[in-house]
C-alpha cells in the first residue's frame, strides 16, 4: 500500500520568506545571521563537589544581514533605511530603530515560521561589486544590529 504524501510531514523550504519593518515589507532575497547565544562561565564554591559548575551569563545575537537584487521595485529600500540612520548619526541623534518580522512560508503560501527581532538598526551598508566580465545581478547588503530575536507562534 502507498504511503499518503502529507505536505505537513516535509520540511519547509527556506526560500519563500518576507521580511517587514514597522508594518512595511523590505524586500530582500537572503537573509543570513539569525542567530542567538547565551556566554557561560564556571563557578565554584568552597563546599561544592570537586568539580566546576557551569552557570549560564550574558546573551548574545549576531547581526543580521539583509542581502536585495537591485530592481527598480525596490531600488532604494536598503538604502533609504541606512542614509536616515547614517544622516542622525551626524546630528548626534539615536539611530532610527525597527522592530523586524521574518515569515517563513511553505509552497502554499502559508505561514509556517516567524521570528520577531527587536530595536534593529543598520551599522553597515555594502553596494554591489561592479565587475563588466559578470552577468550576475548586481546586490546589495545591509547589516543590522538588534537587541533580540526570538522565535514566536504563527
Amino acid at each position: 500500500m502507498a504511503t499518503k504524501y502529507v505536505a505537513a510531514n516535509y520540511p519547509v523550504a527556506k526560500f519563500r520568506f518576507k521580511i517587514t519593518a514597522d508594518g512595511t515589507e523590505i524586500f530582500c532575497t537572503e537573509i543570513s545571521g539569525v542567530d542567538a547565544s547565551v556566554d557561560t562561565y564556571e563557578y565554584r564554591e568552597g563546599s561544592d563537589m570537586p568539580w566546576m559548575r557551569k552557570c549560564s551569563g550574558l546573551k548574545k545575537f549576531g547581526n543580521l544581514t539583509l542581502k536585495n537584487a537591485i530592481t527598480n521595485r525596490n531600488a532604494l529600500t536598503l538604502w533609504d533605511w541606512w542614509n536616515i540612520v547614517y544622516e542622525s548619526g551626524n546630528g548626534g541623534k539615536e539611530a532610527t530603530r525597527k522592530d523586524l518580522e521574518i515569515t517563513l512560508f511553505d509552497n502554499d503560501n502559508t505561514a509556517r515560521a516567524k521570528w520577531q527581532v527587536e530595536s534593529a538598526f543598520p551599522t553597515k551598508y555594502t553596494g554591489p561589486d561592479f565587475n563588466s566580465s559578470s552577468s550576475e545581478a548586481a546586490t546589495e547588503s545591509l547589516e543590522l544590529v538588534h537587541e533580540g530575536i526570538k522565535r514566536v507562534a504563527v
